[in-house]
This record gives structure tokens, C-alpha cells and sequence, in this order.
């Protein structure tokens, strides 16, 4: 807490900010309600929404307001080159410190050893051996595929083919030969809806009907000038999707 100078606890958080604690429990929706009875309005404060993966009716307030507060009254930050500047940056963290970094070795299996993951092994051959292994694949792809479900108890394989992949993005990348900024394209984003209603607009994109659901269309040039060659441009398009729709598209 900057104005009390202190880290407050879970216990004093809830003493201190009953409010926001109490917006953990409530959806956006019911939250927004409470304030906005504008239809309309209502849609476009829960135009960011989307980035979420959820609609109003299912979004948390707490989780929603906290990055609604940081996006419109401290900014939105892109880094220079692009998102891959970050995963290069990881990278020669990692070598510095003495690691290396493979690529295009696909993992198959992760080896046990007294009931504790031990190695790692990929389709090409490659077995590297560790304290600590970190998967940044699914639970369902770790466990079941990589680890092997005959070595896991069956009550926790249940658990682990009982969950369902979240909602994800169909993004389409364009590179344009002409320059939209030097054109006067104002936008960095720009939210292409097609009602104020965020409910439909989610269930359309569950269901494929990519027409009547919303899009968000981004021009990097804004954030990062050297994104494209000298009068080109970078834009993308983004909608949500349900992760199994049309066989996995």
C-alpha cells in the first residue's frame, strides 16, 4: 500500500479494501451493474474484455478492474522488436548464467526416477538430465503424454481428462506495403464490434459465427516504428475461438 508505506497481508488487504476484496466474488457484469445502467455504456467499458477469454457474466470483477485501471490510467507498453525481444533477453539470461538453449527438439517424454521427474528426452534424440524440470506445456500434454499416465494415480488422471482447454485466439498477421501511420491510420487498436453486447458477441465466437463477433484490429507501427520495412506496416487481427472448433480449425 503506497499510501501506508505498507505490504499489507492477505488479512489486511481485506481490512483495509473490503471493496475490492468483495469484487473477487462478483462477476464484471453484476460488479458494473451496480454503477453503469447504460446498455451501451456497459459495452464499452467491457470492450477489453476479450483479452480475458471471458464475457462479462463469467469475467471477475477484481481480475478485470485490475487491468482495466493499469491499461487506461498508466498506459499499455509494447517492447521494442516485438515480443520475441523478450524471449531473446530470456535467452542470453540463460547463457550468461551458463545454459544453453536448444531448438526444434520436440519433447516426448519426461524419464522418472524414484517417483520424481529425472530427464528429459525429444524426438531427436537429445536426453538432458536435471534437479528441476519446468514444462511449459499443458497439464494434460505434461502428465498424460510426457510423464505417462500408468504412472500417476488414477483419481488424478480422472482429474487431468476432466479439464478442458480455455477459450483461444484466431489471429491473422498482414504485411502491408504502404505506411497506415504516414496515411493517418490514428489507431494503435481499434475495436471492431458488432453490437454492445459482449455475451453474444463471446457465444458467437464459441460457436465459429466469425461474422457476428467482435475483432481487434492492431497496427504495430504506433508502438514500434521499425516493426516493418520503410513504408510497409504490421497489422493483426484477433477474435476469440473455441479451442476445438472445426477439428482444432
Amino acid at each position: 500500500d503506497r499510501d501506508l508505506g505498507l505490504r499489507l497481508s492477505l488479512a489486511e488487504t481485506a481490512t483495509h479494501y473490503p471493496a475490492m476484496v468483495g469484487s473477487m466474488t462478483q462477476s464484471w457484469g453484476e460488479f458494473m451493474a451496480r454503477y453503469v445502467s447504460d446498455p451501451q455504456l456497459q459495452g464499452v467499458l467491457s470492450a477489453l474484455c476479450p483479452y480475458y477469454g471471458l464475457p462479462p457474466s463469467q469475467l471477475s470483477a477484481g481480475v478485470f478492474v485490475l487491468g482495466w485501471a493499469s491499461y487506461h490510467l498508466f498506459g499499455g507498453y509494447y517492447p521494442k522488436g516485438g515480443s520475441m525481444a523478450v524471449s531473446r533477453a530470456l535467452e542470453q539470461a540463460i547463457v550468461r548464467r551458463g545454459g544453453e538453449a536448444r531448438y526444434r527438439q520436440t519433447v516426448c517424454r519426461i524419464e522418472l526416477r524414484d517417483g520424481r521427474a529425472a530427464a528429459v528426452e525429444t524426438e531427436a534424440g537429445l536426453r538432458v538430465e536435471a534437479e528441476a524440470i519446468i514444462s511449459n506445456a499443458s497439464p494434460a500434454a505434461t502428465l498424460l503424454q510426457f510423464v505417462g499416465r500408468e504412472h500417476l494415480p488414477p483419481d488424478y488422471v480422472r482429474k487431468i481428462d476432466a479439464d478442458r482447454p480455455s477459450v483461444s485466439n484466431l489471429v491473422v498477421y498482414l504485411g502491408l506495403e504502404r505506411d497506415l501511420v504516414a496515411e493517418g491510420w490514428p489507431h494503435h487498436e481499434l475495436f471492431l464490434c458488432q453490437s454492445y453486447d459482449g455475451e453474444a458477441s463471446y457465444r458467437a465466437a464459441l460457436d465459429g459465427r466469425f461474422e457476428e463477433t467482435d475483432l481487434v484490429v492492431a497496427c504495430y507501427n504506433h508502438a514500434d516504428p521499425t516493426c516493418a520495412p520503410p513504408g510497409g506496416s504490421v497489422i493483426s487481427i484477433t477474435a476469440l475461438a473455441a479451442w476445438d472448433y472445426a477439428d482444432q480449425w
